[in-house]
């Protein structure tokens, strides 16, 4: 969507700021494709009087915007909500905004973990890591008092390390995807595992831990997604991986990511 302005309609002269996203529309038209596009980061920073007021003042659309705020008094307004910036403009056909308002009745019922769960990973597809971050911490906080499954927690554990490794909170990365790993054991799992363990443990200690995960691996049933050689696949893939990297690394992989973390950690705050 960056880089990117619609303009059948009126555009706005101040943009209205899309916080979940990182991004400014000006348009009814940008508004009705972040709608489409990102149905589970739908939520109160967008569905409020400050979006309305937006759509009365800077696309001088005022019966739009009532009939938005009339949504937000409604309980389930979601669907009416989006329905009627869809409407103003046209930007979907009567069959195309069934279908949308089928596939948005069947997220807002499901289970409210899981609607957690599908807005981290969407804020993952948009790079905002530290956001998808906190929402996969507030599942697993959740997690005693709801009693989640093995498999879902194990899921949510996987995709936090993965934003925190984009964060390059490495340890906190390595420690998630071992998690995720012990809670399920599968192939996808273990491959973000050795591939974390390649880029946060010098030789010795990487080394050290590898046989320790072939005795943890060897030790499970069966009924697994992958067989033996799963390990030696994850470790290929940091080869090439380190072999197609064009700047100046150690041998020792170890010592460059530290620093590289750091040097961000200090530019960042983060």
């Amino acid at each position: 969507m960056a880089g990117y302005r619609l303009c059948r309609v009126k555009t706005a002269e101040n943009p209205f700021f899309l916080e979940n996203i990182n991004t400014n529309i000006y348009s009814i038209e940008e508004l009705c494709y972040f709608f489409v596009g990102n149905v589970p980061l739908i939520d109160a920073s967008v569905m409020n009087n400050r979006l309305t007021a937006w759509v009365a003042a800077e696309l001088e659309l005022p019966r739009l915007a009532l009939k938005m705020e009339h949504a937000l008094t409604r309980k389930n307004s979601i669907i009416e909500f989006v329905s009627a910036a869809f409407q103003e403009i046209g930007y979907l056909n009567q069959n195309e905004l069934t279908h949308y308002a089928e596939n948005l009745k069947a997220f807002l019922d499901l289970p409210a973990p899981l609607r957690m769960k599908l807005k981290g990973d969407s804020l993952c597809r948009v790079g905002k890591y530290m956001a998808a971050s906190r929402v996969y911490r507030q599942i697993i906080d959740e997690a005693d008092d709801i009693g989640f499954k093995g498999a879902f927690l194990g899921a949510v554990w996987h995709n936090r390390g993965v934003a925190e490794m984009k964060l390059m909170l490495f340890d906190e990365g390595l420690s998630s995807f071992r998690k995720s790993m012990e809670m399920r054991p599968i192939r996808r799992h273990v491959m973000s595992y050795v591939e974390a363990l390649g880029i946060t443990k010098p030789k010795e200690k990487y080394d050290e831990e590898i046989v320790r995960l072939r005795k943890f691996l060897s030790e499970l049933s069966e009924e697994t997604d992958f067989d033996e050689n799963v390990i030696d696949e994850a470790e290929e893939i940091l080869r090439v991986a380190r072999s197609g990297i064009e700047v100046d690394i150690p041998a020792d992989i170890y010592t460059y990511v530290q620093d590289l973390a750091d040097e961000y950690h200090a530019a960042t705050g983060a």
